[in-house]
């Protein structure tokens, strides 16, 4: 099973409606963003939403492969991502979503894979993100149609 464990605020900032409502309202948009993913998920996979703590510090389970996790006080959801990701038995069935360098950086040396939050958001909606879960086929793998050579350079650009 896939686990997705994606870093909370980065992913919100990522998105110009739910970062003007993180200013005005930030459970609102905490709340649309975990309502958008549970939906456009599924249950194929884990997922493990992060955010920072401050005063805060709590796991809240949405459903039974979906949780919540607020940072403890004085640590931040990077910490708290590194620590999952370091803990985690099998590293190589984790994807990261962030477009934190140092968080990205720390899970492929990890062996675990990264996908940038756009890019989340964009298969999310478009519901690629749930394809996996109807027809087997990982939307993070290479797709049937794109030759070995495409494939090699469009994996070199997104780690720029």
């Amino acid at each position: 099973m896939n686990h997705l464990v994606i870093d909370g605020y980065n992913l919100i900032l990522a998105d110009i409606r739910l970062s003007k409502l993180m200013n005005k309202d930030p459970f609102s948009a905490r709340e649309k963003l975990v309502n958008e993913i549970q939906q456009g998920i599924g249950k194929s996979s884990k997922v493990t939403l992060v955010f920072d703590g401050k005063f805060l510090h709590q796991k809240e389970l949405i459903s039974q492969n979906f949780e919540v996790q607020f940072s403890p006080r004085g640590e931040s959801a990077d910490e708290v991502i590194k620590e999952i990701i370091g803990r985690a038995w099998n590293r190589r069935v984790i994807t990261v979503v962030t477009n934190d360098l140092s968080i990205i950086a720390y899970a492929k040396e990890c062996g675990s894979r990264t996908m940038k939050s756009e890019e989340f958001l964009r298969l999310l909606r478009t519901k690629e993100i749930v394809r996996k879960e109807n027809d087997g086929k990982n939307p993070l793998e290479k797709p049937e149609h794109v030759t070995n050579e495409d494939f090699e350079l469009l994996k070199k650009w997104r780690k720029k």
